[in-house]
């Protein structure tokens, strides 16, 4: 099973983070929240800010 972490970051103005997906990618065009695969014995949120960082 492969376990992701996903976030919703929000501004005070209520606008919402979202990301389109690359050409030439898995499900290309479509939307997605920020986030990605978890690393072994990563937890949800150290997996998180890491792909913030990224």
């Amino acid at each position: 099973m492969t376990r992701v972490s996903a976030g919703i970051i929000r501004r005070d103005d209520g606008r919402i983070l979202i990301c389109k997906r690359p050409a030439g990618k898995h499900n290309a065009h479509l939307w997605e929240f920020p986030g990605g695969k978890q690393e072994e014995n990563e937890s949800p949120a150290g997996c998180l800010i890491r792909e913030l960082q990224e």
